[in-house]
């Protein structure tokens, strides 16, 4: 996914750290660890996670209404159109039955969940408006990231 985001957003440079990434976890480990993370190399290995909801944003596309979905959390409409088009870049998408490949990405949100609370709840009792707070740091954070 994250090589297709590139490509579609003209960072051949970023696209072949994702083909190189590819390669040497493929050929090293047939793609079952990801050997390439942390190595130092002429050219850095590390992944750039864009994802189509910035490739919508870099091609001028505004972030639309914020939304919160349940179970997957804050989303804009061009970000929730993004999550579809990934869906669809993902070779798992065409050989796992969706049912395997929605509990698998439930699961890793719920193992995540554990870091992300914390910064939540700062975020909550900070703020005057919880909704609006989320919204702004949300759309500040996704604006960053198209900009990358």
């Amino acid at each position: 996914m994250r090589f297709v985001n590139n490509i579609l957003q003209f960072r051949f440079l970023e696209a072949g750290v994702e083909f190189g990434r590819f390669f040497i976890n493929t050929t090293s480990s047939l793609g079952f660890a990801d050997v390439a993370k942390g190595k130092k190399t002429i050219v850095p290995v590390d992944p750039s996670g864009e994802d189509f909801g910035q490739t919508l944003g870099r091609w001028g596309i505004g972030h639309g209404f914020y939304v919160v979905w349940p179970f997957i959390g804050p989303s804009s409409a061009r970000d929730t159109v993004g999550r579809a088009g990934d869906l669809f870049t993902d070779p798992f998408f065409y050989v796992y039955p969706w049912e395997l490949a929605t509990s698998s990405e439930l699961a890793l949100r719920f193992n995540a969940l554990g870091d992300v609370l914390p910064l939540y709840e700062d975020l909550n009792s900070a703020a005057v408006d919880p909704y609006i707070a989320m919204r702004e740091a949300y759309i500040n954070f996704r604006n960053s990231q198209v900009k990358h």
